[in-house]
């Protein structure tokens, strides 16, 4: 092999090397963006069985993962949502729930453009592993 194939066949393997960290960085974001649908379903599922439970229920609150607290339920049809900046909004279920499946939607877009670019780089990846393998055989 001629020193200018065996530089030619290192750039490729280079560019291989490329894509394939980006294809781990797209697999991460992706299992990102799912494991935050799943909190969302999470969340609305919360919302249906909250409206659910009667005032006056013991119930168990949240204060961060895996940290409950036992609580009273004082409202089943009102909501404090954080909009930003430490402000927190009253809503009504069904106006937290359309807060909560527009987010979901936005996730899904992310999530569909995400799974595209981790196609179109798996596709390239392969391109080169073939022109890398030709190479070789040659």
């Amino acid at each position: 092999m001629k020193a200018e194939e065996q530089q030619a066949l290192q750039q490729r393997y280079m560019e291989l090397q490329m894509i394939n960290n980006q294809i781990k960085q797209y697999q991460k974001q992706i299992q990102l963006f799912e494991n935050q649908l799943i909190e969302l379903d999470t969340l609305n599922q919360g919302i249906i069985n909250i409206g659910s439970t009667k005032p006056g229920t013991e119930i168990l609150a949240s204060l961060g993962p895996g940290i409950f607290v036992k609580a009273e339920l004082k409202d089943n049809k009102n909501f404090l949502v954080n909009v930003g900046s430490g402000t927190n909004v009253k809503k009504d279920a069904s106006s937290t729930q359309e807060l909560i499946n527009n987010q979901a939607e936005q996730l899904k877009k992310l999530l569909e453009q995400s799974m595209g670019e981790l196609q179109n780089l798996s596709l390239q990846a392969r391109t080169i592993e073939q022109d890398i393998n030709t190479t070789l055989k040659e």
